[in-house]
């Protein structure tokens, strides 16, 4: 599995794309994972989704998650469902952290 960070200067908020590929024949796939630090109350819009869709084919990626400790407005998710973008927002991303990461959510007192 190969790994490259790119910071971006797209959208509100400071962001970060991290490209994973596994190169492997048959199975391997290319995944975009984009990252936007916003406040949590902040809302990223469907530009963003449009954004990264662009990245997708521009990368030829298979498909794109994007993360925020914010939220998605209607428009992002509706924007997102018939395509390969995976939206995680802050309450997503906090069931996860205590799902996969539980000492950490312990000693963060999450």
């Amino acid at each position: 599995m190969k790994f490259e960070v790119r910071p971006l200067d797209s959208g509100p908020g400071e962001a970060v794309l991290l490209i994973a590929e596994d190169d492997t024949p048959i199975r391997g796939v290319k995944m975009l994972v984009w990252g936007h630090h916003l406040a949590p109350a902040s809302a990223l819009g469907s530009e963003v989704v449009r954004d990264a869709m662009e990245m997708v084919r521009g990368e030829e990626a298979g498909k794109a998650v994007i993360v925020t400790p914010g939220r998605f407005t209607e428009e992002a998710r509706a924007a997102a469902a018939p395509l390969p973008i995976e939206l995680v927002d802050g309450r997503a991303l906090l069931g996860l952290v205590k799902k996969k990461l539980p000492q950490v959510a312990a000693q963060k007192g999450l």
